[in-house]
């Protein structure tokens, strides 16, 4: 394909008209005003002065962008690419680390467990962009509070309710269109915040049809979703608060041509309550305890493909479930020596079947065993807080694994003969981090950490399906140890009122890096009916001794004039299998973005550019294939009619560029062969109206 490099230096200015921030969510302007859902809990604060932690945050921007789901939010922060199997459920990865390698997880340690094997259902698709206020975003092994973390902790903060004795009942509907596949969206908001207490419930109904890319193909996109979530928190006195959350998401007829079947229905339930204690003058500073559930009910089928005729219906029904918890003691007699102690515990299960049924032929196959992997965690993690320029942060976890099937397949059995009832794990890690002020506008931050992870129920226990990139059926194996992230960063950063500017380098030494290997060819047999078919080769999972990873990230900011900021930022990522000596699969390529945007509280418009380079370092083991540059440029827009309502717009693709992304996946049986293009030229309208 040829690259598309003609266009990266137009940087035309437009100016669109819509307004920013709803001031019913975010009100700092108040002077009679209390955040009430104190229990929205932040993993840390970006504070360049005290925290140690290689930490960015990225306001996300939801009242100026709308999103598919919250996993397309990842795109263009420096280190990020999304693994796309279709137009929804799009999965994040982050330095080439990728699935429960990155530990995401919304509002401070809720997650989610997928019930498919082939991650149709990301812990992303549980939670609606238009809900999260900000990313908080941990980059390494470098924190023990949230869970074990082998590439980084991912924290999906949800809008907090802020009480304004002028307006105690809240409410909006939104709704928009976009013409690239006839897209439908709209939600409602509505609620009560009293000083002491607060209720919000709020829904929203998704209907996107496929797209074209900008060559005009119809891209087999297609999906519904309908959600809602009831929020509810109580300040028992001025020390202590409650907060409970109930949400539940219905996805329907959603298409993922980058996968051999489509989702038909995808039905989750989450539910959160948190506890939150302030003890004065003692040495026990906070106490935080959070327990949490969630069920996924996933039914996938391959009844739209032409592998129909030739297999029959193949249908699997999977469940996941999970449940989990945190205590949190927070101890310390003032802000400059701060110890938390705790423990968490996280369990996963698993069930469900594959069955097939050609004619009056029926076949069932134990897609997860009925497996689990159980989680409980105890940390302690000690806070330096020099009143100067030096503060510190130094933590250790454990974590003991227990993980077994109950229902084992005679097959995968027979494919793990050294046994399939693994031996429980205690995997132990370690960080320390630093900041030192070079002066009051440099620093530098030094991190270093051990960081453990238990291998994932799909690896350990998935039975013989297609999960990979190329055409092979994969097995899981019981028996895989923990990976081990060994990893240093090392960044310098600047800022001053109007300027801001950020380097990142950092080494990530992976010890029994999960991959797979090739266990039996794809051969063909001879029917009963004397027909050939050709049966699929078969891999299985297995650690390598090495893989490393490293490169480097950068940002820079520039405010022009007051209101008009030039934002830069970009990243490269090298990583590489050491025992095979070629590239680990599936690394973002190389990127860079640049934006200029004015921004007056009234009205905004903002551009942007991204840039990605080729990616021609890929794994042949894994079916990878190389992937061209492109450069597509987006215009975002709108204005603030007046405090009840609010107009969006937004040009994405202006050129139509025909690209897709590197970790995008292929077509794979479906009609046409074909790379998962991107979205063609698409205009984008919605309106709010706010009480």
């Amino acid at each position: 394909m040829k690259k598309n490099y003609n266009k990266w230096y137009i940087l035309p200015l437009a100016f669109f008209a819509v307004q920013t921030i709803n001031a019913q969510e975010v009100n700092n302007s108040v002077v009679n005003t209390k955040e009430v859902n104190v229990l929205d809990e932040i993993v840390v604060s970006d504070n360049k002065n005290k925290s140690p932690l290689q930490l960015s945050v990225f306001n996300t921007e939801i009242s100026k962008k709308k999103n598919h789901d919250a996993g397309s939010l990842f795109s263009g922060i420096p280190g990020f690419g999304i693994d796309k199997k279709g137009g929804y459920a799009m999965d994040p990865v982050f330095r080439g680390f990728k699935y429960e390698q990155l530990n995401i997880q919304f509002d401070g340690g809720t997650t989610v467990a997928p019930a498919c094997p082939n991650r149709m259902d990301p812990v992303t698709t549980h939670i609606t962009p238009e809900e999260v206020e900000k990313i908080e975003i941990i980059k390494g092994p470098y924190s023990v509070r949230y869970g074990s973390a082998l590439g980084g902790v991912v924290n999906l903060v949800t809008k907090a309710p802020v009480y304004d004795i002028s307006k105690i009942y809240k409410g909006s509907i939104e709704g928009g269109y976009e013409t690239n596949g006839g897209n439908v969206f709209t939600s409602v908001k509505a609620g009560v915040v009293m000083k002491d207490w607060y209720f919000m419930a709020d829904g929203g109904i998704k209907r996107f049809g496929n797209y074209e890319s900008g060559s005009g193909q119809e891209i087999m996109s297609s999906f519904e979703t309908n959600d809602y979530a009831l929020k509810g928190g109580y300040s028992i006195d001025e020390n202590q608060s409650v907060r409970l959350s109930f949400r539940q998401s219905f996805g329907r007829d959603i298409m993922h041509p980058g996968l051999p079947m489509d989702t038909d229905l995808d039905n989750s339930t989450i539910a959160t309550l948190d506890y939150n204690y302030r003890v004065e003058n003692s040495i026990i500073r906070n106490l935080k305890s959070k327990v949490y559930y969630a069920s996924v009910d996933h039914v996938m089928s391959n009844k739209y493909r032409p592998t129909v005729a030739m297999m029959g219906i193949s249908t699997s029904t999977t469940y996941s479930q999970t449940y989990g918890g945190k205590l949190e003691l927070e101890l310390g007699k003032n802000d400059k020596n701060i110890f938390y102690v705790g423990l968490d515990l996280k369990n996963i299960n698993n069930q469900g079947d594959n069955v097939k049924v050609k004619g009056d032929v029926q076949s069932t196959k134990k897609v997860w065993q009925d497996s689990y992997v159980n989680d409980l965690g105890f940390f302690a993690q000690y806070n330096f807080n020099s009143q100067e320029r030096f503060s510190l942060q130094t933590g250790v976890r454990a974590d003991y694994i227990n993980s077994d099937l109950r229902d084992p397949a005679a097959s995968f059995e027979m494919l793990n003969p050294d046994g399939v009832h693994p031996d429980d794990e205690l995997n132990l890690s370690v960080n320390l981090s630093g900041i030192y002020m070079l002066s009051d506008k440099w620093n530098t931050k030094l991190s270093v950490g051990r960081g453990v992870q238990t291998a994932s129920v799909q690896h350990r226990y998935v039975n013989s399906l297609p999960v990979g990139r190329d055409n092979f059926s994969y097995v899981g194996n019981p028996l895989l140890n923990p990976e081990s992230n060994h990893q240093a960063d090392l960044s310098l950063n600047y800022f001053n009122k109007r300027m801001s500017f950020g380097i990142n380098g950092y080494y990530s030494n992976v010890s029994n890096y999960i991959t797979s290997v090739v266990i039996m060819q794809p051969k063909t047999v001879i029917m009963p009916n004397g027909n050939k078919m050709m049966m699929p080769g078969v891999k299985k999972f297995v650690n390598i001794d090495k893989a490393e990873i490293y490169g480097a990230e950068f940002n820079f900011a520039y405010e022009i004039v007051e209101n008009l900021k030039f934002e830069t930022s970009g990243f490269y990522t090298h990583a590489q299998n050491v025992d095979l000596n070629e590239a680990l699969a599936e690394i973002p390529p190389m990127e860079a973005n640049f934006s200029l945007m004015y921004d007056n509280n009234k009205w905004y418009s903002k551009i942007n550019q991204r840039l990605v380079n080729e990616q021609n370092r890929v794994s042949p083991s894994a079916g990878e294939s190389e992937s061209p540059g492109f450069g597509v440029l987006d215009i975002f827009g709108g204005y603030e009619v007046n405090k009840h309502l609010r107009l969006d717009a937004s040009v994405t693709n202006i050129f139509n560029l025909n690209y897709y992304e590197h970790l995008s996946r292929p077509y794979k049986k479906m009609d046409t062969q074909s790379e998962f293009y991107n979205m063609g030229r698409n205009f984008m309208l919605s309106a709010k109206i706010s009480l």
